[in-house]
């Protein structure tokens, strides 16, 4: 059986979302590892599916890299107080506002 070019295309459209999925959990596991370390404590995460799904589209348009990087940026820049009293802070961290100032800054 040969492989039609709709065939390829659907299968690296499945690749690229699988892709886009792995990127998203990595940078989430990311970001709950710098939590940790800078504030000795567990991150409350209420929701995995609300979360990813808040951060796919930035991963896909800034890329997971850059991405990592700002992660480190917000945890440099922002006051620990503002972090530490929000146990939503990760929510905080993939809003857009916060995203666009800190990639216009660093």
């Amino acid at each position: 059986k040969t492989t039609t070019k709709t065939e390829i295309k659907k299968n690296e459209a499945e690749l690229e979302k699988s892709k886009l999925q792995k990127e998203t959990v990595e940078l989430i596991d990311y970001w709950k590892t710098k939590w940790e370390k800078s504030m000795g404590k567990k991150p409350t995460i209420t929701s995995w599916p609300r979360y990813i799904k808040q951060a796919k589209p930035l991963v896909k348009v800034i890329g997971s890299a850059r991405m990592k990087i700002l992660c480190d940026a917000y945890f440099i820049t922002f006051d620990d107080q503002l972090i530490k009293s929000n146990g939503w802070s990760l929510g905080l961290f993939l809003c857009d506002s916060i995203i666009n100032k800190l990639n216009m800054k660093y």
